[in-house]
């Protein structure tokens, strides 16, 4: 995997770019804790011009940190029938041998994406994980925004409740689509009735149309909706609650709740005419050079 510096594209690889810590071509610095931190300063996430304190604000806050009762927890009660897991079965099942994958906003392995990680063993692929937080998950410290990868050099994009996180998400997806190769594989989801979450950091939040659209330089393979109105209401509840008296539903009770959720949506609420009630959507697509009109989204509202 050929990294290049986000600023002036420079297509060779790290090892020749980089000169401590600086990029030979255009001067642009590169320094972080632990490892290169590949963000170009004046890119359009302009929040983390000053990358290395929100790195360690964002580490050290605890939210990324895992204990082995939590992941014990998440283990036990984990959505084997979730839609996610459906999702990244099938974009396994799509994936050639040998291809190169890149997951947007890996620090930590999202829901059902385990599949994908497995195929380095199945496939003889090469995953490769950017964040702008620094996890033992992630190979480079890199914005979405400009991705420090050569031009059609990716098979795979995985994009897992990345898009309300970032600025400007049609940015990321023009530099998903520059890096992906002709008929690459995109795998995106994005909240629709959820909460805010990680705070400041929560930008968007997307209908099926207009996920759609943010995506209409791809051929769509999949797409629908990743949970029903009762876990739409479940959010919505537990964080009213969280507001008012500072109670938190504990991890166990919270996974409970969710996989009962599910099961009543997927007997009660399965119909599309109940997408517009939904926790989110997702969207599998193809890199293949044709785009989705105005007037073709408008028809696709169901």
């Amino acid at each position: 995997m050929n990294l290049i510096c986000p600023r002036c594209l420079e297509s060779k690889s790290l090892e020749n770019i980089l000169k401590d810590s600086t990029c030979t071509t255009c001067g642009e610095n590169y320094k972080g804790p632990g490892k290169s931190i590949i963000i170009w300063k004046e890119s359009a996430y302009s929040i983390i011009r000053n990358n290395e304190s929100l790195l360690v604000k964002r580490t050290r806050d605890g939210k990324h940190k895992k204990t082995w009762a939590r992941d014990f927890i998440k283990k036990c009660c984990r959505i084997k029938d979730s839609v996610s897991v459906k999702n990244f079965e099938q974009l396994s099942k799509l994936a050639k041998k040998r291809a190169i994958i890149l997951v947007v906003g890996g620090s930590s392995i999202g829901e059902g994406a385990e599949k994908i990680y497995q195929l380095k063993a199945e496939k003889d692929c090469i995953l490769y994980s950017i964040d702008i937080i620094d996890t033992e998950m992630v190979d480079c410290i890199a914005d979405a925004h400009n991705i420090p990868l050569t031009t059609s050099s990716v098979d795979i994009v995985v994009l897992q409740a990345v898009l309300e996180h970032v600025i400007d998400p049609a940015r990321v997806i023009a530099e998903v689509k520059r890096v992906l190769r002709d008929d690459g594989l995109i795998y995106s989801e994005t909240p629709f009735l959820q909460p805010v979450h990680e705070g400041a950091y929560d930008f968007q939040r997307y209908t099926r149309s207009g996920h759609r659209y943010l995506l209409r330089n791809f051929d769509e393979l999949a797409s629908g909706r990743t949970g029903g109105p009762t876990e739409a209401l479940l959010y919505i509840v537990s964080i009213t609650i969280n507001k008012m008296v500072g109670i938190k539903i504990g991890s166990l009770m919270w996974w409970m709740m969710i996989k009962l959720c599910k099961k009543v949506d997927n007997v009660l609420f399965s119909n599309v005419k109940y997408e517009d009630c939904s926790t989110g959507f997702y969207f599998i697509g193809r890199n293949n050079g044709r785009i989705l009109t105005t007037d073709a989204i408008v028809k696709y509202y169901r």
